[in-house]
């Protein structure tokens, strides 16, 4: 379970270091912020369902 706990660090971390490229790289190409972008919303999703699970789980 550290492990997960651990992960959980490690994705929060990788959520702010995309938020603080977004914020600094306003001028980067659209194609690139999209991805980026879309690349974020996906680790966040699956962060929101594991915290659902864990939730369920009673963890």
């Amino acid at each position: 379970m550290a492990a997960e706990q651990g992960d959980d660090v490690g994705a929060g971390v990788a959520l702010e270091a995309t938020d603080a490229w977004l914020t600094s790289h306003e001028d980067a190409a659209p194609a690139l912020r999209r991805l980026v972008l879309e690349s974020r919303d996906d680790l966040a999703r699956a962060l929101r369902g594991q915290a659902c699970d864990a939730a369920a789980a009673g963890r």
